[in-house]
């Protein structure tokens, strides 16, 4: 496996950032175009607690099973 050198390292996360930064642009553009102020603030909360629940189940995979 080829190993990058720092400069191109930085100059693919840059442009990834940038294409990343394009793209939550869009979706921004579109649901504000779609839903209404009261929508998207519930659909914030929504994605803010299915978040948190993924968090949550992350935690537990990764914690040891005890043996009772």
């Amino acid at each position: 496996m080829k190993q990058l050198a720092v400069d191109e390292a930085t100059d693919a996360g840059q442009a990834a950032l940038t294409e990343m930064s394009a793209e939550v642009l869009k979706i921004s553009d579109t649901l504000n175009a779609t839903l209404g102020p009261d929508d998207i603030a519930a659909a914030d909360q929504h994605l803010r607690r299915a978040a948190l629940v993924v968090e949550n189940e992350l935690r537990e995979m990764k914690r040891p099973e005890s043996d009772g």
